[in-house]
C-alpha cells in the first residue's frame, strides 16, 4: 500500500483543474518559500493570463 503525502496529493488533484492553475500555484509556492528563506527577489509584475479564443 503507498501513501501519499499532503502535497503529492494536492499536486494530483492540481492535474484536473489544468496547467495554467497548477503552473501558477507553484510560482506562488516557490515565490513564498523564497520570501521566508530570505532571499533576495527581483522586481515581481503580475502575471496576467490572457484566454486564447478558437
Amino acid at each position: 500500500m503507498c501513501t501519499l503525502t499532503q502535497r503529492e496529493l494536492d499536486f494530483l488533484a492540481g492535474l484536473k483543474t489544468g496547467w495554467r492553475q497548477l503552473y501558477r500555484r507553484e510560482l506562488m509556492r516557490l515565490l513564498k518559500r523564497d520570501a521566508e528563506h530570505g532571499e533576495v527577489q527581483p522586481e515581481t509584475r503580475p502575471i496576467i493570463w490572457r484566454a486564447r479564443s478558437g
